[in-house]
C-alpha cells in the first residue's frame, strides 16, 4: 500500500472517477477509496444525456458548453480504458397533446435549438409502442453505459495501485499541518466524492443536501422493438440490447435513507410505462438508488472554509453523466492551479 499520494478520493461514483482521470491527466498522483455496492445513485443511472429537458422543453443547464465536453471526454476515456461505453441514440419524444406538439414546433424555430430538434412526424417506428399524435426526435444527446464504464476503470485503478476497496471512516482522518493523513497514507488533499453518503460527513453539515430517492426497472420485452431510440413519455424507455430496457425513473425529493425498492414507486412506474408500450414485459429487476442533489439543483464543489486539505465534489444530481467531466476538470484546476470555480457550483456561495 501506497504511504504518500497528492490527493485521497473517497467514492468512486461518477465524480470519484471523473475527478481521478483529470487529477492523473495533469500527472498528480491520486488515491481512490470505495465501498462497491450496486445501489449508489451511478449504478442505477441511465446514463442519458439529454440536450432537451423539462416541461417546458428547454436546454439543459450550460448544454452548449458540457455536451461537447462530455463527447471528448468520453472518447478519451474510452481509449484509456479499451472498451466501448458511449452510443450517441436518438432521443424520441411521445408528443399526445396539441400543446406539446406546439412547443416542440416552438423550439425547432427557437435560435439555439434547430440543430437538436431533428424532425417532428407522425409515422410510426418501431413496435410494441403505443400510438401518438407525433413524435419528436432529439439529437446530439449521448447515453453513457455508467456501470460498465465504472468497472472498468475500477479495473484500471486496481492494476495501478490507486483503489483502496474499504468502507471510509471519518474518525480515521488525521489532519496534518499541510495535508491529511488516513490509515498510514499521507496526502495533500482529501476529496469527498460519497454521493448521498455526504449527509453522514462531518466536515459539510451545512451544505443544502435535498437528496432523492429514485426507483427504476429493467424490463424484459421480446415483443417490444423501438429501433435503438430513447423514447421519452411519461418516463425514458432506454434500450439496453438482447431486449431489455431501462425504465424509469420516480423521485422521492427529501429521501435521504435507502430502505430498498418501494413496491408503491413500481405501481407509478407500470402506470406510467402503460402509457408508452402495448406489449408484455417481464421485470427482470427492481433497483433504486439516492441522488444527491442540492437545493440548487446544482453541483456542490470547493474545499472545506478552515480545512483548506478537504474538499467536496457533490450534488450532481440527475445529470451526473454530463456534469461530472466538465466539473471535475474545472475542480482539479481550481486545487492545482487556482481558477475560479463557476459561482453556481462553488460552496462557498451556499446557504442551507
Amino acid at each position: 500500500m501506497k504511504k504518500q499520494t497528492d490527493i485521497l478520493i473517497v467514492g468512486q461514483g461518477l465524480a470519484g472517477t471523473w475527478l481521478h482521470y483529470f487529477c492523473t491527466k495533469v500527472g498528480l498522483d491520486a488515491v481512490i477509496i470505495n465501498q462497491h455496492h450496486e445501489q449508489v445513485a451511478s449504478h442505477i443511472s441511465s446514463g442519458i444525456i439529454n440536450p432537451i429537458t423539462g416541461r417546458h422543453l428547454v436546454k439543459t443547464w450550460l448544454c452548449d458548453t458540457l455536451l461537447p465536453f462530455a463527447k471528448v471526454s468520453y472518447k478519451e476515456l474510452e481509449q484509456l480504458l479499451g472498451g466501448s461505453f458511449v452510443t450517441r441514440p436518438l432521443f424520441t419524444w411521445q408528443l399526445q397533446s396539441s400543446a406539446k406538439i406546439n412547443q416542440f414546433e416552438g423550439r425547432s424555430a427557437t435560435e439555439g435549438y434547430s440543430h437538436f430538434i431533428d424532425r417532428i412526424h407522425d409515422t410510426p417506428f418501431g413496435k410494441g409502442l403505443q400510438p401518438a399524435k407525433m413524435w419528436a426526435e432529439v439529437k446530439g444527446g449521448l447515453q453513457i453505459n455508467v456501470a460498465d464504464l465504472l468497472f472498468a476503470y475500477r479495473n484500471h485503478l486496481t492494476a495501478s495501485e490507486q483503489y483502496i476497496e474499504q468502507a471510509f471512516q471519518y474518525q480515521d482522518l488525521r489532519m496534518l499541518e499541510d495535508g491529511v493523513e488516513w490509515k498510514g497514507i499521507q496526502a495533500k488533499k482529501i476529496i469527498f466524492c460519497e454521493g448521498a453518503q455526504a449527509l453522514d460527513n462531518p466536515y459539510f453539515q451545512q451544505l443544502p443536501f435535498r437528496p432523492g430517492k429514485g426507483d427504476r426497472f429493467i424490463i424484459h420485452a421480446p415483443e417490444l422493438d423501438t429501433e435503438t431510440k430513447i423514447i421519452k413519455g411519461n418516463c425514458f424507455l432506454v434500450p439496453l440490447g438482447e431486449d431489455r430496457y431501462w425504465v424509469g425513473s420516480t423521485l422521492e425529493q427529501g429521501q435521504g435513507t435507502l430502505a430498498g425498492p418501494d413496491p408503491a414507486h413500481a405501481e407509478i412506474l407500470k402506470e406510467r410505462l402503460a402509457t408508452i408500450i402495448n406489449v408484455p414485459y417481464t421485470i427482470v429487476h427492481h433497483g433504486a438508488g439516492i441522488r444527491p442533489a442540492s437545493k440548487y439543483r446544482r453541483p456542490m464543489i470547493g474545499l472545506h472554509t478552515e480545512h483548506q486539505q478537504i474538499g467536496i465534489f457533490n450534488g450532481l444530481g440527475t445529470k451526473g453523466a454530463s456534469l461530472a467531466p466538465y466539473f471535475a476538470a474545472q475542480f482539479m484546476a481550481h486545487m492545482q492551479f487556482g481558477t475560479p470555480l463557476h459561482p453556481a457550483v462553488n460552496i462557498a456561495n451556499m446557504t442551507p
